[in-house]
């Protein structure tokens, strides 16, 4: 796994990034302009304490008690040019993608870091999911990062954690 630090980490890359350091920087639900007046760690916790309020969170804390990390979080290279492949624009930050439902479950298990995947949509952004902000203990879970836009994952990419339906 790689680390993150000064360098910026290649898409494709799977690291444990600390949860510490995800906090002090902005994420595709939390930019820069939504709260300018607040500090950007009390507009994480109020980030946070919305999903938590989401009626599916009981459903994803429990998952991740019981079952762990399936399926990585996503984080994004900002100032991606998403029409010059693999070219980068200052500045380099990696940002937060994907998983805050996930990541408030991890704050509240007591976990100091999470498993997160670099990725890089048609846009220049982190993938997010197809089951983003609506999964349930109900549903498979995808154990890949494949965006809405994308082919649904195979049979064999999917995890039921209470049994196949």
């Amino acid at each position: 796994m790689a680390t993150v630090g000064t360098t910026v980490p290649e898409v494709g890359t799977i690291f444990d990034w600390d949860i510490d350091e995800i906090l002090s920087r902005f994420s595709c639900d939390l930019q820069p302009d939504d709260r300018p007046d607040t500090p950007l760690s009390d507009a994480w916790g109020d980030l946070l304490d919305e999903k938590r309020d989401h009626d599916h969170y009981p459903d994803v804390l429990d998952s991740i008690q019981r079952h762990g990390f399936v399926r990585p979080l996503t984080a994004w290279v900002s100032g991606h040019d998403p029409y010059t492949p693999d070219a980068y624009q200052e500045p380099q930050e990696l940002r937060f993608g994907d998983g805050h439902h996930r990541l408030a479950a991890a704050i509240e298990l007591g976990y100091t870091t999470v498993p997160v995947e670099v990725t890089l949509n048609s846009y220049g952004h982190a993938v997010v999911s197809r089951d983003s902000g609506s999964w349930n203990k109900n549903r498979p879970i995808p154990t890949v990062n494949r965006g809405r836009n994308d082919a649904p994952p195979s049979e064999e990419e999917m995890v039921y954690p209470n049994g196949p339906e």
